[in-house]
């Protein structure tokens, strides 16, 4: 028997200060609401992650945010079993930059957007999945960091 897979992508967003866009989640949410997220979705039929994301990102800005295939670059991917174990939920997490300012992107499922330090953004969000996925963006961070004060040996 094959293991039902669900498909999501999530949007690390980015702007030119380079903090993080984190999405307040709304009261009536039906998945953790009032918490912090990231902007992205679940998959249609078809659509792979990359689709995925764009039109995400676009639904949940209400069209403010606008991104083409080559506007994103892939970040970290994971796979974790549902807390029912009835499914496995599998995560792209993909970076998207804007010159919008993050706290007045028009929102439609979320109720405040803010812009955060990258590691700040990590406290913020408490749903280990999306935490692993900013970590992985804060750990690439650190490393470009790295190496513009390594000197070249």
């Amino acid at each position: 028997m094959s293991e039902k897979i669900r498909e999501s992508a999530k949007l690390i967003l980015v702007d030119t200060a380079g903090n993080v866009g984190l999405f307040k989640r709304k009261q009536t949410a039906r998945h953790r609401p009032g918490t912090w997220d990231l902007l992205g979705g679940g998959l249609l039929d078809g659509e792979d992650f990359i689709d995925a994301a764009i039109r995400e990102a676009g639904e949940e800005s209400k069209w403010a945010l606008k991104f083409n295939r080559h506007d994103l670059e892939y970040i970290h991917d994971s796979e974790l079993p549902s807390k029912q174990g009835d499914h496995v939920n599998k995560r792209y997490f993909f970076l998207g930059k804007t010159a919008l300012s993050i706290p007045q992107i028009p929102l439609e499922d979320h109720s405040v957007g803010i812009a955060v330090h990258p590691k700040m953004a990590l406290d913020l969000l408490t749903h280990p999945p999306l935490r692993e996925g900013l970590e992985a963006y804060v750990k690439r961070l650190e490393i470009a960091e790295l190496s513009l004060i390594q000197p070249n040996l």
